[in-house]
């Protein structure tokens, strides 16, 4: 292995051009942001001025960043200077040296040309003698540093997950580049017997940063370092990394999840992004036509229908091996074949009304394993997700019911007392009509809860009322029947926070068949004697 670098103990955080979603990329705020966020390297991208300065920016010109349509390499230093303010400008390479050195943080340089390349090694030869460096890029920079330098750190950028051979045998590179997508259980042990370190960028969310953990990744570039650094630091991604596979058993090695590794980060990350677009396309649209189903008060409007086209043709694009059930459309499931579940606009009848207690609900399932979920919340401006063992969080933020990690933000209330008596009195419990009307037993349940002083409250979206329980926003829900299009999201979410999920006879499930309760843990010996007394047969539930 060139470079003397063994294998970390845990992946090294290497910040995407600085700590990019704070600061404008590849800036020196951005840079010593990275540094104060606990990256480990600090990853930037070089180009060439006309005079023959190294600066550090990405593009060839200046347009997308400083709206300047002008190639840096028509531009002289004086010029590309100008542009910007304060720290908020184009370095150059000498002063992210400069910045960088004594911090212990390492600079890893990424270039697009030989000649980038080799100004930027002759520049930082003359400023850098304490500052380690790494390189990476196109091959024809990395070929170029290695020419220069037999002692060079070179990342060896591949496209398909696997080192050319000519060019890993001409370069002797320490690591192997690739895209998160790309690393997988074969590729990163080819590249572990070839001696070759692996870096995977650029990967952003826990549920990815958690799959590269899994999966034996040594370098992880991201733009969001404080967020990698801390989850590293504190194991909730090894807890997560370990949940990726069950643990052995007497019958022989470990048994891998479902869908593999890096399928399943990517279902949760398409899942989250989905929720996050559908939340915000029911926020800024009107509900248009409004029409009936099954009863006058069953509706449906044209953005359930919009928004559950582009659901499936997303899904269709990423995944077209998986099948899909929607609330509008419908859909048929097979045993063994990973399916989706949508409902595009849950709680439509508040959201043609204009009332702001809507959501959209998303989730992946291999026939009863709930392995995935993801929900909207137009109105809060928050995505909830969790996959099977992974966790939940909202908004990227670790949800735990109890604790203190799934209390609400102060925009969305006070938390209510929970103490440790495990007393429903003066807590609050959500429900949810079937349709219209009551279900089964839910009256006689909700009279006895008056009798306990614990308030109820009817808010017209059993995927919402049933995440808010992983918000920290509920004691419980109680659903008097169960859908997977309306509620699987929600109560994978509520288990992977820490609640309970009860069936109507007050046993712990998975996947209800009729009545059930979200309950944080607390309250569920209370709660689960009150649904096994009240509550009958299934119902039909289904919010509109």
């Amino acid at each position: 292995m060139s470079g003397n670098v063994g294998r970390p103990r845990q992946p090294y955080v290497v910040a995407h051009r600085g700590d990019s979603l704070r600061y404008r990329e590849n800036t020196l705020a951005a840079i010593r942001s990275a540094v104060a966020a606990g990256a480990d390297r600090v990853e930037i991208d070089v180009v060439t001025t006309r005079d023959g300065v190294s600066v550090v920016n990405h593009d060839r010109t200046l347009l997308r960043l400083w709206g300047l349509p002008r190639p840096v390499a028509e531009l002289t230093w004086a010029e590309v200077a100008a542009v910007g303010f304060a720290d908020v400008r184009i370095p150059r390479l000498a002063e992210v040296a400069e910045a960088l050195a004594g911090t212990g943080v390492e600079l890893l340089v990424d270039a697009t040309t030989a000649v980038d390349a080799a100004t930027a090694w002759r520049t930082l030869a003359g400023v850098a003698a304490d500052l380690p460096v790494q390189w990476c890029g196109a091959p024809a920079a990395t070929g170029a540093v290695r020419e220069l330098d037999p002692d060079a750190v070179i990342h060896l950028e591949t496209g398909t997950g696997y080192a050319d051979p000519d060019l890993a045998g001409r370069q002797h590179p320490t690591y192997l580049n690739m895209a998160g997508t790309l690393v997988s259980p074969a590729t990163v042990a080819a590249a572990h017997a070839a001696d070759l370190l692996v870096a995977a960028w650029t990967v952003d969310e826990p549920a990815e940063m958690a799959a590269m953990v899994a999966l034996g990744a040594d370098a992880v570039t991201t733009n969001r370092p404080g967020l990698l650094r801390r989850l590293l630091d504190d194991g909730t991604l090894a807890a997560m990394a370990r949940r990726w596979v069950e643990p052995p058993g007497d019958s022989g090695p470990p048994t891998a999840a479902p869908l593999g590794v890096a399928e399943l980060a990517r279902a949760e990350r398409v899942a989250g992004e989905l929720a996050g677009w559908a939340a915000a396309y029911l926020r800024e649209s009107r509900p248009g036509v409004v029409a009936t189903k099954a009863n006058p008060a069953d509706l449906v409007t044209e953005v359930d229908r919009a928004v559950e086209r582009r659901v499936r043709e997303v899904l269709a694009a990423e995944f077209p091996e998986h099948l899909v059930v929607g609330e509008e459309e419908g859909g048929t499931t097979r045993a063994g074949v990973p399916t989706w579940y949508v409902d595009p606009v849950d709680g439509t009848t508040n959201y043609a009304h204009g009332l702001g207690w809507s959501s959209v609900s998303l989730a992946l399932a291999v026939d009863r394993a709930p392995l995935v979920g993801a929900v909207g919340d137009p109105w809060r401006r928050e995505v909830l997700v969790a996959r099977a063992g992974g966790g939940a969080t909202r908004n990227g933020v670790p949800l735990r019911v109890g604790g203190g990690q799934g209390e609400p933000t102060p925009t969305s209330g006070q938390q209510l007392d929970p103490t440790d008596t495990g007393t429903l009195a003066g807590t609050v419990v959500l429900t949810e009509w079937a349709g219209h009307a009551p279900f089964p037993g839910q009256l006689d349940l909700l009279a006895e809860l008056a009798d306990r002083h614990c308030t109820v409250r009817v808010m017209g979206s059993g995927t919402l009322s049933t995440a808010s329980v992983a918000a920290g926003r509920g004691a419980a829900c109680v659903i008097g029947d169960f859908h997977p299009e309306d509620h699987l999201a929600a109560t994978l979410i509520a288990r992977e926070a820490g609640a309970r999920l009860l069936a109507a006879d007050g046993a712990d499930v998975v996947w209800p068949d009729g009545a059930f309760a979200v309950v944080a843990p607390e309250y569920a010996t209370e709660l689960g004697a009150l649904i096994g007394r009240h509550l009958g047969a299934p119902a039909g539930v289904g919010e509109s």
